[in-house]
């Protein structure tokens, strides 16, 4: 298990803090409290039943932009996290070596025999099979820009990725072999095989161009994809028992649950919901990554049926749908997080769909940490865990400005700073959360601090339109710039 060092005392003061958020070089506005909040008791301290969410926050302002006045409202519910205090959480970037990546290699396949699955490691079968996938998919797209269907800028991106896949399949052919390499050292190749139980699986290490560890992800090998040419003979049957003679068997193992889950079907699982989360407990504490918090549990489900080819229509008889539904196994989720939530739960600035517009590079983005592990009758086999990182300073029970402070730090900058907001229609905000916000370091890409925040927001469909964040510490204003 990762040794995670706690440098500053467990009851730390508002000024420790603010040192530690100094770190992150957050440049968004500070406050001066001898102006609007003389006479406002700037300080709720550490304990999160200070403040009080059984009342909304009603307001009205008028706020002057560069060409008109916009009314501003704001009928706001108090949202607080489930937890008794708050902390700030200073953390870093994995760094992957080959020791990491043997570690993550056996907790997965146990004492089975790996093997290198890189494209230089891809066997001429598969290379020539790869090279047509790709081909194909190409010449899809062309069809669809000759047509007019679909612009050639707008699939530029794609194209260039499919093109410098087909280089590399074409580099590899020269050496390919006709059988696979069994792994015997883990510098250089981020992708193996190997088998659980006689379930053929693929493990794949995603690491960023500066060594930083972006996902592991690991699942049973589908036939028919890039670098997957065999036959059913070779890794085994992989679903719910009861469909071990149907054809067109898929398990749907979408995005995380949110929370915990049942189907509708009975699980054929031979494990209980809490055995299955003891598993991937068991499973985390092997990769290290005992300090996740736990999101849900939810039913793994899965569909039997056979479909037409080249049409997506279900084969049916006279009387019903060849189509059949079951559960098979669980999906349990986590989040990287602190004092029980989970930082993808709390104020994950990726659900702000304005910031999307503004984003100029993606390849900068980078979205909070999570995992989520599947467990059969096999075990797990099946995960992802994205974007790790490990904790190097945690300072617990941080005091906290008062709501009252905070709602007039939020007046204040909007009224003071209108261009760093849209205006171009009157807004009515309904929500103001306190959860973890991360902050970038201006001097090292590779850390990143979790602070308490306040985020003044209108919510639409589960997202945040419009949002002010300010640092729940010390009243900083938080810019998008301060987040990528």
């Amino acid at each position: 298990m990762r040794k995670h060092t706690r440098i500053l005392a467990a009851a730390m003061t508002i000024v420790e803090a603010i040192v530690i958020i100094s770190l992150t070089g957050c440049s968004g506005k500070k406050v001066d409290y001898n102006m609007e909040t003389e006479n406002i008791n700037t300080k709720a301290g550490s304990d999160i039943s200070a403040f009080d969410d059984s009342t909304k926050w009603n307001d009205s302002f008028a706020v002057e932009t560069s060409d008109k006045s916009v009314d501003v409202d704001i009928s706001a519910d108090i949202t607080l996290p489930d937890c008794k205090s708050m902390s700030v959480v200073e953390v870093k970037n994995i760094k992957v070596g080959a020791d990491f990546k043997k570690s993550v290699i056996e907790a997965y396949f146990g004492d089975s025999t790996v093997y290198y699955h890189d494209i230089p490691h891809y066997t001429k079968e598969e290379i020539y099979h790869s090279m047509e996938i790709v081909k194909n998919e190409i010449a899809g797209y062309q069809q669809e820009i000759d047509a007019g269907l679909i612009t050639e800028e707008g699939v530029s991106r794609v194209m260039k990725s499919e093109n410098d896949l087909l280089e590399q399949y074409e580099k590899a052919e020269s050496s390919a072999l006709d059988t696979r390499e069994i792994a015997t050292d883990y510098t250089d190749c981020n992708e193996y095989l190997g088998y659980i139980g006689n379930v053929f699986c693929e493990l794949r290490l995603g690491i960023a161009e500066d060594g930083s560890l972006e996902y592991i992800s690991a699942q049973p090998l589908k036939a028919g994809s890039e670098g997957t040419l065999y036959d059913d003979s070779e890794y085994g049957y992989y679903g719910p028992p009861s469909f071990a003679e149907e054809k067109g068997v898929e398990g749907f193992n979408g995005g995380s649950t949110g929370g915990d889950t049942t189907s509708s079907y009975d699980n054929e699982c031979a494990l209980s919901k809490d055995e299955a989360i003891k598993k991937a407990e068991e499973f985390q504490n092997k990769l290290g990554r005992a300090s996740q918090v736990y999101i849900g549990t939810s039913d793994y489900e899965w569909s039997a049926g056979v479909i037409e080819d080249g049409d997506d229509t279900v084969k049916t008889d006279d009387k019903e749908s060849v189509i059949k539904d079951t559960a098979w196994g669980y999906i349990i989720d986590y989040g990287e997080g602190v004092d029980g939530i989970a930082f993808c739960k709390s104020l994950d600035f990726t659900r702000n769909m304005d910031i999307w517009d503004t984003l100029d590079n993606y390849d900068d983005f980078m979205p909070y940490g999570s995992s989520s592990f599947i467990v059969t009758d096999q075990g797990v086999t099946e995960f992802t865990v994205s974007y790790p990182v490990d904790i190097v300073n945690e300072s617990k029970n941080v005091e906290l400005l008062s709501m009252d402070t905070i709602k007039e730090i939020i007046k204040d900058d909007m009224t003071k700073n209108s261009d760093q907001y849209d205006f171009t229609q009157n807004h009515t905000y309904n929500n103001l959360k306190l959860g973890y916000i991360r902050l970038k370091d201006a001097s090292d890409k590779d850390k990143c601090t979790y602070v308490p925040a306040w985020c003044l927001s209108k919510q639409d469909k589960g997202y945040d339109r419009y949002p002010v964040y300010v640092n729940a510490i010390d009243g900083t204003i938080i810019r998008s710039d301060d987040l990528i």
